[in-house]
């Protein structure tokens, strides 16, 4: 097995190492090389906010896909298509959460590198997860999610 398809095979396997992974390169370049956020009046209060508001989106988006009985799980075959809830608004509202968590850890610490890592993480998901979950939706569900994925963004 080479490389590219065993590490497309791990982020398959377990999407959020792409936001883990990120995250860390973040701190530990914070740590090397500090770079600030500008000035944000209350910036902790809101990024605060919006790492709840990701993890509410995740919690939600959870909910809906067991409320179908269907796993969160990547590597768990899908019972049913989710198109209720988060999924009315994004295709991919955990995701989306993970990105929102990083964006308020940038705002909490005043950490630039995290606010790009999560900027970052956008194509990178793109291009290592979702086209992969995709095209297994559009095989699994065919006309049903070619409509939904018409009528929905991918991200918001």
């Amino acid at each position: 097995m080479n490389e590219t398809v065993s590490s497309r095979a791990l982020f398959t396997r377990f999407p959020q190492a792409i936001f883990i992974g990120l995250l860390v390169l973040a701190l530990v370049l914070q740590w090397w090389e500090a770079w600030p956020l500008p000035a944000v009046p209350n910036r902790a209060w809101l990024g605060g906010g919006v790492i709840v508001l990701g993890l509410a989106i995740i919690v939600w988006a959870i909910l809906e896909m067991r409320a179908l009985k269907t796993s969160p799980l990547p590597w768990v075959q899908t019972e049913a298509l989710v198109k209720y809830g988060p999924y009315r608004f994004s295709r991919n509202p955990i995701y989306l959460g993970d990105v929102l968590i990083m964006v308020g850890i940038s705002l909490v610490l005043a950490n630039t590198w995290m606010l790009v890592a999560a900027l970052a993480s956008m194509p990178l998901t793109l291009m290592l997860v979702i086209r992969h979950e995709e095209a297994y939706l559009a095989e699994r569900f065919g006309a049903e999610w070619l409509g939904y994925a018409e009528q929905v963004r991918r991200w918001i």
